[in-house]
């Protein structure tokens, strides 16, 4: 499914404060000027929390598109399935503020690590769109204390650099995605830190390239079953309300954001091929798949620091 950039904002739409496959899997090619209609279901399914999942309308029928916001379907039936047995419905539930809100299904039933779960949402007039995905373990890891080093891209403003242990499983492929955030003081947002380097610590050659983005994502082909330690620099300075996200992806929830990421990142980029979306709906488009949402505080080591 290729996006324009309003599209990829309204329609693939990922969890980041709230809740953080398996059957037939499709990629699909979508272009603004067909202006085609479909349900859009998204959820991402993280383990032990409960479950949020999201019904949107791409260009419903016989409405005017409007860019600016997903026209929201706040009607239907929507039921969480664990192996293949009924588990309940959801109940729709509007998150946000007087200014703005949007509209959700939540679940009372936290899915559990190792499971299979399926959303099956239903329309008044019997439209029906469903997809299924498999909950990881919770990543392992830990991070030493932040240290303040000069940029190497300019020597005369420090960043933050951190060493990160990622203790791998041994016997299975498994993806990661590394993000950090700095939470401010009284409020619930947060600000994702732009990570400007990614590298091995004690290991000898390089894994990753150099980053500027706002999330990594790896897998462990190159270090499967081993405790490997990263080093990440940061181009900001981090004090201590700042937290590193590790997130243990399945196969299928790693294609899906990282293609999404990708997409984002190329929207302006007037030479860059669009990006296929990965999508697992059936009957519609989006995305449902499972995560394991890890945060632990960094620590700033201040010694020497100006």
């Amino acid at each position: 499914m290729i996006f324009q950039k309003k599209q990829i904002l309204l329609y693939t739409l990922v969890f980041a404060l709230y809740g953080f496959i398996s059957g037939c899997t499709d990629t699909i090619d979508f272009y603004q000027g067909e202006r085609r209609s479909a349900i859009v279901l998204n959820s991402l399914l993280n383990t032990d929390s409960i479950v949020y999942a999201r019904l949107t309308w791409m260009n419903k029928p016989g409405e005017m598109f409007y860019d600016w916001a997903p026209d929201e379907i706040k009607d239907a039936e929507v039921s969480l399935y664990e192996n293949g047995d009924f588990v309940e419905h959801l109940a729709p539930v509007a998150i946000g503020d007087t200014i703005y809100n949007a509209h959700y299904y939540k679940s009372t039933h936290a899915v559990r690590q190792g499971q299979t779960y399926q959303l099956v949402a239903k329309l008044p007039d019997g439209q029906q769109v469903s997809a299924e995905g498999w909950t990881p373990a919770q990543p392992s890891f830990s991070i030493g204390k932040a240290t303040w080093v000069p940029s190497p891209s300019n020597p005369r403003r420090d960043e933050t650099q951190i060493v990160l242990q990622l203790n791998d499983p041994a016997g299975e492929h498994n993806y990661y995605r590394i993000r950090m955030f700095t939470y401010s003081e009284g409020y619930v947002e947060r600000w994702s830190q732009r990570i400007t380097w990614v590298g091995p610590g004690k290991q000898g050659t390089s894994f990753f390239e150099d980053e500027f983005q706002p999330q990594v994502f790896i897998d462990d082909e190159l270090f499967n079953g081993q405790s490997v330690e990263l080093i990440l620099r940061c181009e900001n300075m981090l004090f201590e309300n700042s937290k590193m996200e590790v997130t243990a992806l399945t196969q299928e929830s790693y294609r899906y954001l990282r293609n999404n990421a990708f997409a984002n990142e190329s929207v302006n980029n007037v030479i860059t091929e669009p990006i296929p979306v990965f999508t697992n709906v059936m009957n519609g488009l989006g995305f449902v798949g499972g995560v394991a949402v890890r945060e632990q505080p960094i620590e700033v080591d201040r010694t020497g620091a100006p």
